[in-house]
């Protein structure tokens, strides 16, 4: 996989992720079978109180937005990039979810601004964090979305010795990162671990209010 590097300077910032979109660029899939494992646990995680509604933030072109709505939950997909929001609204209509999706054109880093004024049972993060600028407020805007039993699935590479350069240009540091999560969530847990070929790993972190 290898991702455009971004300059945080707003045209340019998204014009990059549009051109990315467009020019047909591969962004990973969730694997499918890894969701129902995950849903499962979260079910535990929750008591057996089911999931209703879920955020995805930086959803691109929609598959994770979109296998979720499967799962008969209600999704709601924001990104910045406008292509992307259409690919993810073209591919509902695909998978005739269109009735359990909404994708929105949006800046990501700005939770408190999003117009629709809703608590999430789930909100789901991959592959996003390591472009967010100021991460301890995003993280706090992310808490303040969450209904009382909600769970956020954070899913980011980790910068590890002798990684790609695309890879680190995607990664964070999992010291910093994991600080940030531990002051602001009051359950943590680092869920799965996935290797990359070039020597990168994608963590996956289940927090809790």
């Amino acid at each position: 996989m290898s991702l455009p590097i971004i300059i945080f300077f707003n045209t340019l910032y998204m014009l990059n992720w549009d051109d990315a979109f467009a020019g047909g660029k591969k962004f990973t899939v969730i694997n499918e079978i890894f969701l129902d494992t995950l849903l499962e646990d979260l079910l535990l995680i929750r008591k057996g109180k089911k999931i209703k509604n879920a955020l995805d933030i930086g959803c691109g072109a929609g598959d994770f937005a979109i296998k979720i709505a499967k799962k008969n939950i209600r999704v709601t997909g924001i990104d910045f990039s406008k292509v992307a929001i259409q690919m993810a609204k073209d591919f509902a209509k695909i998978n005739k979810v269109s009735q359990k999706t909404d994708f929105i054109e949006f800046n990501i880093e700005d939770l408190a601004e999003l117009p629709l004024k809703k608590m999430y049972d789930l909100i789901t993060c991959k592959l996003v964090v390591a472009f967010i600028k100021n991460k301890k407020v995003f993280l706090a805007e992310v808490y303040n979305r969450l209904n009382p039993d909600g769970v956020f699935i954070l899913m980011t590479p980790i910068i590890v010795e002798g990684a790609s350069n695309h890879l680190k240009a995607i990664s964070v540091s999992r010291e910093e990162i994991e600080k940030l999560l531990k002051n602001q969530f009051k359950s943590f847990i680092m869920y799965h671990t996935r290797y990359f070929e070039d020597r990168g790993v994608e963590l996956t972190y289940i927090l809790k209010k």
